[in-house]
């Protein structure tokens, strides 16, 4: 029968109350089985108190230890247990061998009714020598109550080893993925194992007083933690003591809260500000088109005042040469039908270029006179 080493355990000095992480010890450890500890010894086991813990038949002698692993050797006793059973079930029926035997079951016998999820299943006024199977036990009414017994014997050594069949190229490929994997799985495991003995150096569990070594056996190391059970602080070593902690724990988690509402806050400003910036931006360039619009709006109305004025100077200065012709014409002399001098001047008179600059662009006019 192979040994028991499901999960771990936790053992203190001078105790003899083993506590398991994941075990069941119920259904594997019986009172005389052989507990294989940590420290390499062995120790009898005196009683199973429940599926995660146990009592030994004397005190743990080794180094106090957090998760550490263990192993249950099967003794004679799980054949005495077995015994017990085969005892137990031959006293539970023996009414009814001793009935079948006297011929007083003849025609009426055991009936098998059926199977169960629970006792508590188990019909209310059944006939006598109705049977039901109830997980691994038999429960028979007797004829005034339901009388039960396991079936179930104990877990046979385990076999050997088969030979080994042939082996087709995708069942290798598969073997050697499937190795693969066991050997990450170990490494792995092999991982967790050193974390775990580094974490137990460094937080110690809960201890009714100040340890003065590691879960190890070794010397305490700086910073190393662990829980008071007697006076429910954490405590921490530094400079060769202990202190509680408590206080710099709880000035650390305000200032850490007080961090994260202010970074809270900033963010939430940092937002507004971001989106007020985002408006200020659409207003400006709302009023950069605006304003766009407005000067070439300008622009144009620059453009035609000029062409405007433009046309109007043309106009002011023909205005300007028509008066300057009445004014000669005003002034010249007329000797019958024939205009034979103006402002004294006889012949052909040229009004000049120059004579116009104050009116108009300077476009040569000329007046001839003739007889």
């Amino acid at each position: 029968m192979s040994w028991y080493k499901t999960g771990l355990v936790a053992l203190t000095n001078g105790s003899n109350i083993v506590a398991g992480t994941g075990t069941d010890f119920i259904s594997n450890v019986r009172s005389g089985s052989i507990f294989a500890g940590p420290d390499g010894k062995f120790y009898e086991v005196s009683a199973v108190t429940s599926s995660l813990s146990l009592t030994l038949a004397m005190p743990y002698s080794g180094a106090s230890a957090v998760l550490a692993a263990y192993a249950i050797v099967p003794t004679q006793g799980y054949i005495a247990d077995l015994a017990k059973s085969a005892t137990d079930l031959l006293n539970t029926f023996g009414a009814f061998r001793d009935a079948y035997v006297s011929g007083a079951l003849n025609g009426k016998g055991l009936e098998l009714k059926g199977i169960l999820a629970g006792p508590g299943n188990l019909p209310a006024n059944p006939a006598s020598g109705d049977a039901y199977l109830v997980g691994s036990s038999i429960y028979v009414w007797s004829g005034t109550a339901w009388t039960y017994s396991s079936i179930r014997g104990a877990t046979g050594d385990k076999g050997d080893k088969g030979d080994t069949g042939s082996i087709t190229p995708e069942l290798q490929a598969l073997r050697d993925s499937a190795q693969a994997a066991s050997q990450t799985a170990a490494q792995t495991a092999n991982t967790l194992s050193a974390a775990l003995s580094a974490f137990s150096k460094v937080f110690l569990g809960n201890r009714p007083n100040d340890p003065t070594t590691d879960a190890q056996g070794g010397a305490l190391l700086e910073g190393a933690e662990y829980f008071n059970t007697t006076t429910h602080k954490l405590r921490l070593y530094s400079n060769g003591g202990w202190d509680n902690v408590d206080g710099a724990v709880q000035q650390a988690t305000g200032n850490a809260a007080l961090s994260a509402t202010n970074a809270a806050a900033s963010a939430t400003n940092a937002a507004r500000s971001e989106s007020a910036a985002h408006d200020s931006e659409q207003i400006a360039t709302a009023k950069a088109a605006s304003i766009s619009n407005t000067l070439t709006a300008v622009t144009g109305q620059k453009d035609i005042a000029v062409a405007k004025a433009t046309e109007a100077q043309g106009y002011a200065g023909a205005a300007a040469a028509s008066a300057l012709l009445a004014q000669q014409a005003a002034q010249a002399v007329v000797t019958g039908n024939v205009i034979t001098s103006v402002n004294g001047k006889v012949g052909a008179v040229v009004i000049k270029t120059t004579d116009l600059a104050d009116y108009v662009d300077p476009v040569g006019i000329s007046i001839v006179f003739g007889s």
